[in-house]
């Protein structure tokens, strides 16, 4: 008898448990973050963010930074970052504030490039026998990235299309000269690899699962 009542005893205390953690594991009210539409800020934050607008952004000379890549003679040095790392942050400061005037900076920014493009899909300014080498993956990284950024922008397929050129390029690269990309570049291969990123936004926003991985050497 004492058995049966511990058990009904034991039954009740764990329902009453179960309960009480289903009631704490389900609020009433349930919280959910939605994006901001606009944005505008003020202060000594708002002012940083408009100088940095109007006196970096807008004002860079976009036809130096596409300079390097109508010419393809660099063995070292890592002039293509800088075209990618400004793109970037031009569309976040597009997005913050989208003026045409911007807008228009950013269209011929990436005409510009594209026009660099070889028939093969390089986009850079190292020569033939120095690809691989230094900063040149690098490099592609930043204009992979930047173009990913114009194309979630403006859902433009024909620089999706250049993207994927860009990135097929050096995919079939790698897997035509067997060249182990981990150990290319600088900082044993951190600067190289770190490609991977644009590599998985193709990814994402293809469904291609060549993009999946890049080719192991053989």
């Amino acid at each position: 008898m004492r058995i049966k009542i511990y058990t009904a005893l034991l039954l009740l205390h764990v329902l009453f448990r179960s309960a009480v953690a289903q009631t704490i594991v389900r609020p009433a009210v349930v919280d959910l973050l939605s994006p901001a539409q606009t944005a505008k800020m003020q202060g000594y934050v708002g002012e940083k963010l408009d100088a940095s607008y109007q006196n970096r952004i807008l004002a860079q000379d976009v036809d130096r930074l596409i300079a390097p890549f109508k010419n393809r003679t660099e063995t070292s040095c890592w002039q293509t970052e800088f075209w990618g790392k400004w793109f970037t942050s031009a569309v976040l400061a597009y997005k913050y504030r989208p003026e045409p005037k911007l807008k228009a900076v950013l269209n011929k920014a990436v005409a510009d490039l594209l026009a660099t493009q070889t028939p093969d899909g390089y986009i850079g300014n190292y020569t033939e026998a120095a690809r691989f080498e230094q900063w040149d993956i690098w490099g592609r990284k930043y204009c992979m990235l930047g173009l990913l950024a114009y194309f979630d922008l403006t859902k433009d397929q024909k620089v999706l299309y250049a993207t994927r050129r860009l990135a097929d390029h050096l995919i079939k690269e790698l897997a035509d000269k067997k060249v182990l990309i981990v150990k290319k570049g600088n900082h044993r291969g951190m600067a190289a690899t770190s490609v991977l990123e644009p590599i998985c936004l193709l990814y994402n926003r293809t469904g291609d699962k060549s993009y999946r991985h890049l080719p192991k050497r053989s």
